[in-house]
This record gives C-alpha cells, sequence and structure tokens, in this order.
C-alpha cells in the first residue's frame, strides 16, 4: 500500500516536478508511468501463475481486439514501426493500469486509506487554489507554472499547483465526488458542504467541460434518485448563484469556438469533422497508431494533417500544433477505426455495468458502496470531460481513473470484504455448512 501511495503521490506532482528540472532528466521522470506499469503487469503475471480471472480475460480480449485493428491500419498505412509502438503503448497504457489494479489484493481497509489520501491532496489543493487566485503571478514565479495565464470573464483561470487550470478543474470534481457518493450513502450534511466547495473551486478553472460533467452528475442522481432532488437542486442554485454570470459567458464561448464556428476555424472542431471522416472514408479500420488526434501525431507531425488540410488550422499547424490533442475520440476514430472505437466502448460500458449491478447488491456494506457509486461518477466524469481532452492518456487524470475503476472491477469480482458484517456472518455460516454437509 505504502508504494502505491508513493506511485499516486509522484503521479500527482509529477508535471511540477519535471519542470523544475533539466530537460534530459525531465524526460526520463515523465516514462517513470510506463515502467511501472510494464514493471507491475510482469510481476502480477509471474505471481497469479498466468492465471486471469473471468472478467479480466474478457476485457484484455476487448484490449488485443484494439491493438490489433491498430497493429493492421499501421500496416496498411506502412506507418514507421517506431510511430507505431509508440501510439500503440499510448492508447492501451490506461487500460493496462486497470488490470493491474483490477488484480491488487485490496481489502476495505486500504480502500478506506486510499481515499483519506485523495482527500489530503484535495484539501492541498483547495488552498493553494486560493493562494493561486488571490497571487497567481508571485505564485506561479514561484513554482515556474506561469508559462500559461488564461483569463476568462475578467477572472484568471486557477489551476493551483497543477501546470494547467483543466488538470485543477478535474481533480476538484474527482474529490468533489467522493464526498457526493458519502453524502448519498451515509447522508452527514457535512459531505454535501464539502461537495459544494470542491464544486465551487472546480468552477474556478472556468473550463465548461468542467461545469458539464457536474451537471450531468447531478442529473442522472436526481433522475434516479428523486429524493435527493432537492438538495442537489440547492447545490446547483447556491453555484450558479456565485456563478452564473461566468457560467453563461462559458456556455457562449463554447458555443461560438466549437460549434457555431466553421471547423477549418477551429481546432478541435476540425478534428471531430476530420476524425469522423476518416472513420467513414476508412472504414472500418483507421489511419494507423500514433496518425492523427494523438500526442505522438503531434510529436512526429503526422502527415494525415497534410492530407486533409489541417496544418493550415490555427492550433494544428506544424510548427504551433499546441491543440492537436485537445480531443480523444476523434483520435481513436481516426487511428483504430470505427470498429477499435466499438471495442473502446464495450470496455467502459462492461466496466460501468458490474459496478451499477453490485451497488444494487443488499449485502454490500455502505462504505463499499460509497467506493463502488465514487467509481462509476468517475467514469461519468472521465467520458464527459473526454470531448474536450485526451483525459485516458494524460497524467495524472489516466492513472487515477483508471487505477479507480480496476479496484472497482476487482471489488465487483470478490465482493466479500465489501459486505456488510451481517451479511458476512451469514455468509460464513452458510460456507460452513454447505462444507460440513459434503464432508459428512
Amino acid at each position: 500500500m505504502r508504494g502505491i501511495l508513493c506511485f499516486f503521490l509522484f503521479m500527482f506532482a509529477q508535471d511540477l516536478i519535471t519542470i523544475q528540472m533539466n530537460s534530459t532528466l525531465g524526460s526520463y521522470l515523465s516514462y517513470v508511468d510506463e515502467f511501472f506499469i510494464i514493471g507491475s503487469i510482469g510481476i502480477i503475471l509471474v505471481k497469479s501463475n498466468f492465471r486471469i480471472k473471468k472478467s479480466t480475460l474478457i476485457l484484455s480480449l476487448v484490449t488485443i481486439g484494439v491493438l490489433f485493428f491498430g497493429l493492421l491500419s499501421s500496416a496498411m498505412n506502412q506507418v514507421p514501426l517506431s510511430t507505431t509502438l509508440a501510439g500503440g503503448l499510448l492508447t492501451i497504457k490506461g487500460f493496462l493500469l486497470f488490470f493491474i489494479f483490477e488484480n491488487l489484493t485490496m481489502n476495505e481497509n486500504n480502500i478506506r486509506q486510499l481515499m483519506r489520501f485523495f482527500k489530503v491532496l484535495g484539501g492541498l489543493a483547495a488552498v493553494f487554489a486560493l493562494v493561486d487566485l488571490l497571487f497567481h503571478e508571485q505564485f506561479r514565479n514561484l513554482l515556474h507554472t506561469n508559462n500559461l495565464l488564461d483569463a476568462r470573464s475578467n477572472l484568471v483561470s486557477v489551476q493551483s499547483f497543477f501546470i494547467h487550470p483543466g488538470t485543477y478543474g478535474w481533480f476538484m470534481v474527482f474529490v468533489g465526488l467522493y464526498y457526493l457518493s458519502h453524502y448519498l450513502v451515509h447522508k452527514p450534511k457535512k459531505s454535501l458542504i464539502y461537495t459544494i466547495v470542491f464544486f465551487i473551486l472546480a468552477f474556478l478553472s472556468l473550463r465548461f467541460k468542467v461545469l458539464l460533467a457536474i451537471a450531468v452528475i447531478l442529473t442522472l442522481v436526481a433522475m434516479k434518485k428523486r429524493i435527493y432532488t432537492a438538495a442537489l437542486a440547492c447545490v446547483g442554485i447556491i453555484i450558479y448563484l456565485f456563478f452564473g454570470d461566468m457560467i453563461n459567458n462559458l456556455t457562449m464561448l463554447t458555443i461560438d469556438r466549437y460549434i457555431s464556428v466553421d471547423y477549418m476555424d477551429s481546432a478541435r472542431k476540425a478534428l471531430y469533422h476530420t476524425g469522423f471522416t476518416i472513420g467513414f472514408h476508412d472504414f472500418p479500420l483507421g489511419e494507423g497508431f500514433g496518425r492523427f488526434g494523438s500526442w505522438i501525431a503531434r510529436v512526429d507531425y503526422s502527415p494525415v494533417y497534410y492530407e486533409y488540410g489541417l496544418q493550415s488550422v490555427y492550433g494544428l499547424s506544424p510548427d504551433d500544433p499546441k491543440w492537436a490533442t485537445d480531443t480523444y475520440w476523434p483520435s481513436i476514430i481516426g487511428e483504430v477505426g470505427i470498429l477499435g472505437t466499438i471495442l473502446f466502448v464495450t470496455f467502459f460500458i462492461y466496466v460501468m455495468r458490474g459496478i451499477y449491478v453490485k451497488l444494487h447488491d443488499a449485502r454490500v456494506s455502505k462504505n463499499g458502496k460509497v467506493f463502488l457509486l465514487f467509481s462509476l461518477f468517475i467514469i461519468i466524469q472521465s467520458l464527459v470531460e473526454s470531448l474536450g481532452e485526451q483525459i485516458f492518456n494524460g497524467s495524472p487524470q489516466y492513472i487515477f481513473i483508471f487505477a479507480v475503476m480496476g479496484m472497482a472491477a476487482s471489488q465487483v469480482e470478490k465482493g466479500d470484504h465489501l459486505l456488510s458484517s451481517q451479511a458476512s456472518v451469514q455468509l460464513y455460516a452458510k460456507r460452513k455448512y454447505s462444507y460440513d454437509s459434503s464432508t459428512v
């Protein structure tokens, strides 16, 4: 558990650490997560004697399918081997992290310790968010994070000790969703207050996808459990009273930048338009790993951008491709095709369905339900934010998302240590009786 917490802590602060160092050492540290994933998978396979769970086998086949379609697309489009391998690893490394945490032995104590760790990090981020809000120039000069100064609605986008407001906003919602889960299960008013505080702090990032993620989750909760509609409506009203003008401005800004504008005048809209064009034009495959919308396609500037005229779009040009990774799903459609995208969606649906079914198991303890509900919320949040960010392979987001998903899937598979004390006694008695009967 200490090793896992150290890994989370480093990945949480990885960007902040690397910008304090020279480029060579910083580049090596940026591969810590890949080393962790490859090493951990090797250890787990050896310790388990290459025996894997049924759910792991099913999801492994999905991952293999994504790899197959990606490699086939790469071969057909003659993508260089180095680009193919780098792009393939980037595409599936979140799935690999999921398999690691799905196959770890973690009890309710371990999970409670991990949630406490997340809350501590959230508290620190909240404190430094207020410092950043009041003294952003001095604070960012001290941390060397002043390369991005984004202002919207006459306010500076808060980023706390992160290097980007989007990452900060995501993490505030991440922590807020834990408190929301705790409130929905245990019903303490203190958790509702913390939920409101973290959601308000998340708004300080001035990111529309953060607002959208909160709105979607609160709407789903109100639709599912009408008893909480009044409380959640109060959360929405309080947030709107504080940030009504900002919400309106962000909504209009999003519409102007990404919806009403011509697709050749907006990098994100151009990526979506071209991604779907590639999906239908190259049906059922794509252009291959590292060829469209991904970090590899940005670093090793893809010739596909020239083919579709994207080199002339602001933010996608070869000399300044700063918005070339501004989306997620267009890169999946463009690189592994429609079939690969279907497998991606299948992966998330399978995990969400397992968590949802387990949530309705009466034997699961309240703390177990808190974690399962939190995991479900995290997946929904990440799916919403993936519309405008490469959240499923960007650090530290993908680390926290797939680790939580993996642990939740592990609890769904085993489940006994999530049972309430009464249910555990009944289950033990039932097993003992079955054993005694078979012995006789």
